[in-house]
C-alpha cells in the first residue's frame, strides 16, 4: 500500500472512527470507508458508488466473503438469491405440492407439508437455493440468446409450480421485466394484456394453450414462446422450456442492473 493511499485511508479513519461499529453511507470515499470498516469492524452503506455503482470489493464485503465483517449494500432482487444460494447451497428453497396427484385421496393438501419426499412420487417436489440460482441463470441466458435486451417485457402465465419463481428471477437476471399474469384470463385479456404490457415473450403452461391458441394469430407482437410442460403437449409454435435450459450455461450473466430499473408490470383486478 502506498504512502499516499496509507495517508488517505488515515484520513478517512479519522473522519469516521466515531461512528465505528455503526452505518456509514458511503459517496466520493466509498471504497476507503470500506477498507477501513473491514479493518476496524465497522458497517458500510453504499450509495453512489462511482463506475458501475458495485465495485469488486463491495461485492465481496456484501456477499459475506470476509466472514465477521458486515456490509450493506443496496442489492437487487437477484443478488439476494444468488446470496441464499452461497450461504444455503443445500437447504430446501422451494416444495411443489400438487394435489391433482394425491396418492391417497384420503389426505388433503393441508397435511402434505408433514409428508416426507420419497423417490418416484411425483406429488411433492422440491427445489435447494442451489439449484434455484441455477435455474433462474439458465433461463436468463436462455433469454439473452433469444435476442431480449434490458427493459424487454416477458410474460408469465403458469399455474403454481415449482418452475415460475426460477422462471421470474430468471427474467430480472436477464435485466428483462417480468409481467406475471392471471390464470383466470380468458383468451381475449390474455391478448389485452401481452399488448398493454407490449410483451416480447411468453412463458406458460400446459393449462393455458387452449387459450393461446385461440389468439395465436393475434399475438404478433410475441416473438417466443417457452411452454413449461410435458413433451409430447407442448405446441409446434412454443420451445420446450425444460430443454431448451439445459443447453444454457449456469453461470449468471453479465447484466448490470440498478435500482432504478423496472422489475415487474402488475395488472390488479380491479378491486
Amino acid at each position: 500500500m502506498s504512502t499516499q493511499i496509507s495517508a488517505h485511508i488515515t484520513e478517512v479513519y479519522e473522519k469516521i472512527k466515531d461512528n465505528v461499529g455503526k452505518v456509514i453511507v458511503g459517496k466520493s470515499d466509498t471504497i476507503d470507508m470500506l477498507i477501513v470498516s473491514m479493518l476496524c469492524g465497522g458497517h458500510v452503506l453504499l450509495e453512489d458508488v462511482p463506475g458501475t455503482g458495485k465495485t469488486t470489493l463491495a461485492k465481496a464485503l456484501a456477499r459475506g466473503l470476509y466472514p465477521g465483517r458486515d456490509a450493506l449494500i443496496r442489492l437487487d432482487m437477484s443478488e439476494y438469491l444468488e446470496k441464499h444460494a452461497r450461504l444455503h447451497p443445500d437447504e430446501v428453497a422451494l416444495v411443489e405440492i400438487n394435489p391433482a396427484n394425491q396418492p391417497e385421496k384420503s389426505t388433503t393438501w393441508r397435511e402434505y407439508n408433514l409428508i416426507e419426499a420419497a423417490e418416484g412420487q411425483r406429488y411433492r417436489r422440491e427445489m435447494t437455493w442451489r439449484d434455484f440460482d441455477i435455474r433462474a441463470n439458465r433461463f436468463a441466458n436462455l433469454l439473452l440468446s433469444r435476442g431480449v435486451k434490458r427493459g424487454d417485457k416477458v410474460a408469465v402465465l403458469l399455474m403454481n409450480c415449482l418452475e415460475w419463481l426460477p422462471v421470474y428471477f430468471g427474467v430480472l437476471k436477464a435485466g428483462a421485466i417480468v409481467v406475471p399474469m392471471n390464470y383466470r384470463y380468458a383468451s381475449d385479456e390474455i391478448k389485452y394484456c401481452l399488448d398493454l404490457a407490449d410483451a416480447r415473450m411468453l412463458v406458460f403452461g400446459p393449462e393455458f394453450v387452449e387459450r393461446v391458441d385461440a389468439v395465436l394469430p393475434e399475438l404478433t407482437g410475441i416473438t417466443d414462446f417457452f411452454f413449461v410442460g410435458k413433451e409430447d403437449e407442448c405446441p409446434a409454435y412454443a420451445s420446450l422450456y425444460n430443454k431448451m435450459v439445459y443447453y444454457c450455461s449456469t453461470i449468471a450473466p453479465a447484466v448490470e442492473i440498478s435500482d432504478e430499473d423496472y422489475a415487474a408490470i402488475y395488472f390488479s383486478s380491479g378491486t
